[in-house]
Order: structure tokens, then C-alpha cells, then sequence
């Protein structure tokens, strides 16, 4: 027998309760083997990267040929950077630096982009921004501010154009230095980080119309659904990965694992899977129209690999990890290298490459490409030009 895994129901103090009943499936470590130690050479594939401080969030727009990169506020105000890619995929020398008007209410923030999104059908972009406090009435003005607040763009011309900014209907944390979000394959509902249910954490989304805009209300504030996940662990943030493998039901970054958000199960709104040996901070990441999907555990050599359909975990993980003598350090989600069967995770010290063989599974070997040393890189996959770019602080 390779695992065990039980079903936990807990029972809610209210029916009216905002989550009915977390359903806990939870495999059972004693039976498993230690993970899969993969051997790491060195990486041999194309990799280009660019340096921008500051960078929280990069996407490569295939079509245009656009890597774009969301950072906090040059000396002049700008947080968005467009590196236009030639024919080869070799980013342009100097970008085309962009700022990101601001909101009501947020003028005295420094505001800068957490996430980037790409719309599945529609050419549009979706910036979602975090802020840092001011020095001064910090409460008070976040308060307001943290209603906040998503960017609708168009790619074209060499950039971005700005086709509508609106704040939300619900709170939302701030000061993050990591947030992912995801629309899924049908660009119905766009899935945001680090969202706040009656003062606690929760997952969210925003529905969006047919033209991909964001349904609103009467004040223009943008519709925001949450749901608090605090029946998941006090402390517990959100924010770490979406696989939207449908419209209604997702794949979020639980303690040690997944968690199916079921958006139309009234009673059972979370399906919970711990995986073995999994740290309590992990990261998510896949294509949603893809069944398999990939977590690495932070601050770890950690990966595992496991498979969802329409929004729900599937099957038992396999899982490998890095050699602990290696301090891998994964610092972001994995990044899914459609048409090179690879799977990359970006550490400290660079970046390590998964092989993977024909059902997703991860293979016996991985290839590391050293880079400059840093905590917060960010990596995006060109299909188009078989490279992976990397972002370096």
C-alpha cells in the first residue's frame, strides 16, 4: 500500500457561517517513503534575464513579444517596465518605463503592482497593487486606500495603455512582498491575494463580463467575492498561488498543500490535502488548462507534483526535493515551461529546472543555472522562444 488518506469533517458553530464545513483530506505520512532526491547538474537551456529592483511580478506577452515587469516606484514615479523582445527573444537594452496612475484616496501611497495577469482570450493585462504605508496617519489612509485596486491594460504600440483603474468592495492587506493572482481558462473569474473576510484572511475573486471588465457596483467600487480561510489555521495568508482549473472550483496554496475553494458548495466550501513532508509555506503554480500542477515548499528544496481536474485534487503527489547540502531556498511558485516538459523553481542562489517525463511527473534529474544572489526573483517562460527570463534584483 503506497498511502492512506482520511476524510475530516468539521462541523461549523453557525449554519449561517461563511464556510460551512472544511473537508480536511490528509495522507498519511507514516506510510510514505522519504522524497525522491533529484540529481542537479548544470542547466543548458536558454535563460536571459534583466535587473530591476524592487520587482514583484513579471508576464510574457507572446503575441506582442512584451516582457513585462511590475516593481515598486523609480525616481520617477514609474512601476511598470516593458522590455520589447526582438525576433530572437533578446530583451531591448532600455525598456519602455510606465507609471501607474493614481486613485482616489491614494495619492500619499506608494503604490506598486503585486501581480500580473494575462487575460486567456482577450488581449488585456490586470495589474493588481499592493502599497507601503505612509509615515503619517497610516491607519486612517489605508484604511481607504485598501479598498484597493486593479489595473485593466492593453498591450500595444510598444507598451501599455491604461483602459480603466478601480478599487475594490472588499479590504485587502498590504506591504506584501509576494501575491499571485489567476483568471481561469474562461476569463470568468479573475482569483486575488491577500484578501480580508471580517478582519481575517481570505481567498477572493472578482467576476468579470464578457469584455473582460469587472463587475461593479453603484459607487464603481469593483464586485469582490471572499471567503475566510481562517477554519484552515490561525495566521494562515493566502496569497501563494491559484491553478483556476475551472470557473468554479480552484486550486490554492494551503498549510503544507492544496486546497480546493469549491465557489458553488454552500456546505463544504474547502477540500483540504496535506502532503507529506510538505512545510507549512508552499507555493503553487501550473497551467489551468493543464491536470497537473506543482507545489514547492519555501525557503525548501521541496517539489511535489500532482494532478486536479476542474478545480479538484486528484490522486497522491510525487514528491522530490534538492539535496539539503545544496540550501536550494525556493523562493517563488513553480513556472511551467510549456513545450520544453521542464518545470523551473527560482532559489536563492539561481534557478533549478525540473525534467519531466510525458504525464507531468517529475523525472530523476534537474539542471541549476547560478545567478546573483537574491531573495526575490521572478521568472516568466516564453513558449514562443523556448527561454526562460528571469528578473534579478
Amino acid at each position: 500500500m503506497i498511502g492512506s488518506v482520511s476524510l475530516q469533517l468539521f462541523r461549523p458553530r453557525s449554519i449561517m457561517a461563511s464556510v460551512a464545513i472544511l473537508a480536511a483530506v490528509t495522507v498519511n505520512a507514516g506510510q510514505w517513503a522519504a522524497p525522491r532526491v533529484v540529481n542537479v547538474m548544470e542547466y543548458t537551456g536558454n535563460i536571459r534575464g534583466v535587473t530591476t529592483p524592487t520587482a514583484h511580478a513579471a508576464v510574457i506577452h507572446e503575441e506582442m513579444g512584451y516582457f513585462i515587469v511590475g516593481h515598486r516606484a523609480d525616481e520617477n514615479g514609474r512601476q511598470l517596465s516593458v522590455f520589447v523582445l526582438d525576433d530572437e527573444g533578446r530583451p531591448a537594452a532600455e525598456p519602455v518605463r510606465m507609471p501607474l496612475p493614481a486613485a482616489a484616496g491614494t495619492e500619499h501611497l506608494s503604490v506598486y503592482p503585486l501581480s500580473l495577469t494575462l487575460h486567456p482570450q482577450l488581449p488585456l493585462i490586470y495589474v493588481f497593487c499592493d502599497a507601503l504605508p505612509p509615515e503619517e496617519n497610516a491607519e486612517e489612509t489605508l484604511a481607504l486606500a485598501y479598498r484597493l485596486h486593479v489595473y485593466l491594460m492593453r498591450p500595444g504600440g510598444g507598451g501599455l495603455t491604461l483602459l480603466r483603474s478601480t478599487g475594490a468592495g472588499a479590504p485587502f492587506g498590504w506591504q506584501q512582498s509576494i501575491g499571485l493572482s489567476e483568471l481561469d481558462q474562461n476569463g470568468r473569474n479573475l482569483f486575488l491575494p491577500h484578501a480580508r473576510d471580517n478582519g481575517g484572511h481570505a481567498v477572493a475573486y472578482v467576476p468579470l463580463d464578457r469584455r473582460g471588465m469587472p463587475r461593479a457596483d453603484a459607487d464603481d467600487l469593483m464586485e469582490v467575492v471572499t471567503e475566510s480561510v481562517g477554519v484552515l489555521g490561525r495566521g494562515f495568508n493566502p496569497g501563494l498561488g491559484y491553478v483556476a482549473g475551472s470557473s468554479d472550483a480552484v486550486v490554492f496554496a494551503g498549510p503544507h498543500g492544496p486546497v480546493t475553494w469549491d465557489l458553488l458548495n454552500r456546505r463544504a466550501r474547502f477540500v483540504r490535502f496535506t502532503v507529506n513532508e510538505a512545510p507549512v509555506t508552499v507555493l503553487i503554480g501550473g497551467r489551468t488548462d493543464d491536470a497537473s500542477f506543482y507545489i514547492a515548499g519555501r525557503n525548501s528544496g521541496f517539489l511535489a507534483h500532482m494532478f486536479q481536474a476542474r478545480g479538484y485534487v486528484t490522486l497522491l503527489p510525487q514528491i522530490v526535493a534538492i539535496d539539503e547540502r545544496l540550501n536550494a531556498s525556493f523562493q517563488g511558485p513553480p513556472v511551467v515551461m510549456s513545450g520544453a516538459d521542464q518545470v523551473a523553481v527560482a532559489g536563492e542562489d539561481g534557478v533549478y529546472v525540473f525534467d519531466l517525463e510525458d504525464n507531468g511527473r517529475i523525472s530523476d534529474t534537474a539542471g541549476f543555472a547560478r545567478l546573483k544572489s537574491g531573495e526575490r526573483r521572478i521568472l516568466a517562460w516564453s513558449e514562443r522562444f523556448q527561454t526562460l527570463y528571469t528578473v534579478n534584483p
